[in-house]
């Protein structure tokens, strides 16, 4: 799936409104990558450095037509990196740097459960069987508030 312009939005009015502070903590169910049109279309993430208060950054650009997300698509981690934001990736498949959790068996480990701020699932769970226990992963990872 990807993360996408009109994820995109809704963080720039989450933090524009005051919900998302300046620097928050990111937990992602799936180690996602920037999409295609978040690649193509430079303005939101000018838009984002401009909200967040950091330098304008460019995660590069694709030539793959369509939705798609080409294999060599940036992870969001770079993303959320940029911003200043603690960031985690929950994925099974060893993507990189993330932390390999089965989402139908697994359990959070401790020293991550309630730390996230915003914990995001952009196309994951509906890959899994069990979704009790994938809705208490994302439960045990959110912050208090969060």
């Amino acid at each position: 799936m990807g993360v996408g312009n009109s994820d995109l939005r809704v963080i720039l009015r989450l933090r524009r409104s005051g919900v998302l502070p300046e620097k928050f903590s990111v937990a992602d169910v799936g180690a996602q990558q920037l999409s295609n049109d978040v690649l193509r279309r430079p303005r939101i993430m000018a838009a984002l450095g401009k909200a967040f208060g950091v330098p304008p950054r460019n995660f590069g650009t694709t030539s793959r037509a369509g939705k798609d997300l080409p294999p060599d698509a940036p992870y969001a981690r770079h993303f959320w990196d940029w911003l200043g934001c603690p960031y985690i990736a929950i994925d099974i498949d060893g993507s990189p740097q993330s932390i390999p959790l089965d989402l139908n068996f697994d359990e959070v480990p401790e020293e991550h459960r309630g730390r996230y701020h915003l914990v995001m699932n952009l196309g994951t769970t509906e890959h899994v069987a069990n979704q009790n226990q994938a809705m208490k992963i994302i439960h045990d990872l959110t912050a208090v508030g969060g």
